[in-house]
């Protein structure tokens, strides 16, 4: 374990606002959810993508439908259920966000994502913007996230993705201040070692 970046996240987990770690319960009680999402071939896969309009619907042969997001459905999930947990969530409650299209999937309301059926109530919002509350805080993810980059996806490929993309175990809240660790994958492997050996 590199002995500089141990030093770093113990000096970060020590002070006031540097950064913040879903607890145990919080992981698991999601975690249970996410694997019932992910099975109910109802409800969609979303793939974080930063090229396509939002909502797009990617074509596939997996009979499963595959919806285009930003980063936004990553911050409902931590600011829901670690910074301000204010109800229990279940499959089904997410499945009814989905389907009334309530479920925040987008910063932005643009006329591209409104063609592919984006609602005003499906952008994003102060309320679970990170960056607006708590003082500032990045969200990060501990393993990268970014899809496949091979010319064939298959349907794992994307569930992969999924899980990787909203699971409360492969995310951190971190001071604005020190952002910039949060892109260096050295302090993201000791965090990630931290985090098995339940340090934190």
């Amino acid at each position: 374990m590199n002995k500089h970046f141990k030093s770093i996240i113990e000096d970060l987990l020590k002070s006031k606002g540097g950064i913040i770690i879903p607890t145990k319960f919080q992981i698991e009680s999601w975690k249970s959810i996410l694997e019932d999402w992910i099975n109910d071939k109802d409800l969609p896969l979303f793939y974080r993508s930063s090229s396509s309009a939002r909502w797009s619907l990617i074509d596939n042969s997996f009979d499963r439908e595959i919806r285009t997001t930003d980063n936004t459905p990553a911050f409902w999930v931590f600011c829901k259920l670690v910074l301000k947990p204010e109800s229990i969530h279940t499959k089904n409650t997410i499945k009814d966000l989905i389907s009334s299209k309530q479920f925040p999937i987008s910063f932005v309301y643009d006329k591209e994502s409104r063609k592919n059926g984006l609602t005003k109530e499906m952008s994003s919002n102060k309320e679970i913007r990170i960056n607006e509350i708590d003082e500032g805080y990045k969200l990060a993810h501990i393993e990268k996230i970014a899809l496949t980059r091979k010319k064939e996806k298959s349907i794992d490929d994307y569930i992969t993705h999924h899980r990787k993309f909203l699971s409360l175990e492969n995310m951190y809240a971190i001071n604005k201040k020190y952002a910039g660790l949060a892109e260096v994958n050295e302090f993201n492997c000791v965090l990630n070692d931290y985090l098995k050996l339940g340090k934190l």
